[in-house]
């Protein structure tokens, strides 16, 4: 029974009661009802208002934050993915041209070193061939320790500028031997190995004191043996590199 139908019943129930006749005019009961009526349907309006504005806000909002929330997560996630790529990339690059670059470079190294090696040798060789061969009256001999003290004291090859690729040990070392050659004395082109690189320096075979190795650019003479480091640490100041000896190579 509706909320009407019940307050009819009641203003008929109240007729019957007061003697059989009717109290209450239709236009009062009319406005009874339209009140009733109002109020009523004024809560059951809310009410489905209610109801149906947040069903469709719901919805409304649940779409416009789903499409704004997607749209700032995905400028976020770009620029946090682009900025992780970069930095992945860039170590990824880095290591990959190093190593790439290192295993060039030594190759490359190892090439123009051997070249140059051989060149120079053969440059001293042959030197040496025509100083011997030209008949000037004294052959090539080993000299003595103290000769070689006076040799090393009098000559003037380390007072050369170094300069990189241009006058290097290489250099120090064959004009030292030329040197050596025209005093008659028989030295050694010496080429000694690091796990990274080489070095070139001189000997001479002394007749009692037996090898002795000299470091061209210094004069000093140096303990050089497989095994052990080249620049004294009394001495010189250490690489930035592993400067142990892992091989001796002695060119007449």
């Amino acid at each position: 029974m509706s909320k009407i139908t019940a307050v009819v019943a009641v203003l008929l129930l109240l007729g019957v009661t007061v003697g059989g006749t009717w109290i209450i005019s239709y236009e009062q009961a009319y406005d009874i009802g339209y009140e009733s009526g109002t109020v009523d349907g004024f809560d059951d309006g809310q009410q489905q208002g209610y109801n149906t504005g947040y069903n469709t806000g719901y919805a409304t909002g649940e779409e416009s934050g789903k499409k704004e929330g997607y749209k700032t997560g995905r400028s976020e996630g770009y620029e946090e993915g682009q900025t992780y790529g970069w930095l992945m990339g860039r170590s990824e690059g880095y290591t990959t041209g190093h190593q790439e670059g290192y295993e060039e470079g030594h190759r490359i190294g190892y090439d123009e070193g051997f070249d140059t090696g051989n060149e120079t040798a053969y440059t001293i060789a042959y030197t040496k061939g025509i100083i011997e061969g030209a008949g000037r009256g004294y052959t090539l001999r080993d000299p003595t320790y103290r000769e070689a003290r006076t040799f090393i004291s009098t000559d003037g090859t380390d007072r050369h500028k170094y300069i990189d690729d241009v006058y290097d040990c290489k250099h120090y070392s064959r004009d030292f031997i030329i040197n050596a050659m025209k005093q008659g004395y028989h030295c050694f082109y010496v080429i000694i190995g690091f796990s990274d690189g080489a070095h070139a320096l001189v000997a001479f075979n002394t007749t009692d004191r037996g090898m002795v190795y000299i470091e061209p650019q210094s004069d000093r003479f140096m303990k050089v043996k497989v095994g052990m480091v080249y620049w004294n640490r009394d001495i010189y100041r250490a690489p930035s590199w592993d400067d142990t000896v892992t091989k001796i190579v002695l060119i007449p």
